[in-house]
């Protein structure tokens, strides 16, 4: 496992590009480009710690299972090394979580962001005993995820607006801007209704990444609580969305145990509810994840929501549906 993960993590390095940033008297200094993938992490810690309750904790948190996917699959890949082996090839890792035991009263937290490496985000946990890290974990996991994941979403969506197509019909005119790589080619659109797909290939297989967005009416107060985005989504891809057979269309997965998991969030600063779940065609056999996020633009009366579905039979999709969270949190309201 570790010398897989030496392996890539040295082999950006080698390619890599060096990045200019600031020290704390505003001199300007060049960094090496971090290496690792998004949804990937280091654990530094010592091995016991690691075999122990404290490691198995670290694992709990950041290798939870993600909703909406048809196979478990983790948030992220978590390698782990001992202090001792945390020499330069490893500090350049663009996540890095350090858990340490250290002589000190209270448990620490601290978050740094690009001290060997750009981008990179550090975290730093300590504690003067394993039981206080284990609070300290339960304590700060949400914050402790939600920094790499706020990371990694940035590094997508900039390397996006580098791609982004800027020839979407009637977009600009509805007042909503996305950062939508040209990877992504039109499929149909109308006057409130976009669909773009991507096709692309790993190893024998041939995944389809799609991306809808859609304008509904905001009737009433009603609407703000949710409960019609799960009818809305299946009479919208009823219409527009239809499968290979005749009289085939998508339709949002309805057994009981793989309903669909809502929470309430926010789209840049805008209210919006986060559904995952999945997606099968009634009178055909395909089918995989999707997510969506349903925004309130109260101003203008109107929910906007946007959704990425995935079709990937045989391969893992995790990634694919992180793709999709980045491009639909780039979205812009004016």
């Amino acid at each position: 496992m570790q010398k897989l993960l030496v392996l890539l993590l040295v082999l950006p390095l080698l390619f890599n590009s060096c990045n200019s940033s600031s020290d704390s008297n505003g001199n300007e200094r060049i960094m090496p480009s971090s290496s690792g993938r998004v949804n990937e992490m280091v654990v530094v810690m010592k091995h016991d710690l690691w075999k122990g309750k404290v490691g198995k904790e670290v694992r709990k948190i950041f290798e939870k299972e993600i909703d909406g996917l048809p196979q478990p699959e983790p948030q992220f890949r978590v390698a782990h090394i001992d202090p001792s082996a945390f020499n330069t090839v490893f500090k350049a890792a663009r996540s890095l979580l350090i858990i340490k035991l250290k002589n000190t009263n209270k448990a620490k937290l601290s978050i740094t962001k690009n001290v060997y490496a750009q981008p990179q985000v550090i975290e730093e946990l300590s504690a003067n005993s394993e039981e206080a890290l284990l609070r300290a974990l339960r304590k700060y996991k949400n914050e402790l995820v939600a920094e790499f994941n706020k990371q990694d979403l940035k590094s997508v969506q900039k390397r996006y607006k580098r791609i982004a197509r800027y020839d979407i019909p009637n977009l600009k005119e509805s007042g909503i801007s996305i950062i939508l790589p040209i990877s992504y080619e039109l499929v149909q659109t109308t006057d409130d209704f976009w669909w773009y797909k991507s096709n692309i290939r790993v190893g024998k297989h041939y995944p389809t990444l799609n991306f809808i967005l859609y304008i509904t009416p905001l009737n009433s107060e009603l609407d703000l609580s949710g409960h019609s985005i799960i009818s809305t989504r299946d009479s919208i891809s009823k219409k527009y969305i239809a499968g290979a057979i005749d009289n085939s269309y998508m339709q949002t997965e309805g057994r009981p145990e793989y309903s669909p998991i809502m929470k309430n969030t926010l789209v840049n600063n805008k209210v919006a509810i986060e559904t995952r779940g999945l997606w099968m065609v009634k009178g055909d056999f395909m089918g995989g994840p999707f997510l969506s996020y349903t925004i309130f633009d109260e101003k203008n009366n109107r929910i906007i929501t946007a959704e990425g579905f995935i079709y990937a039979a045989g391969v893992k999709k995790r990634d694919y549906v992180f793709e999709m969270e980045a491009i639909i949190k780039s979205l812009k309201i004016k």
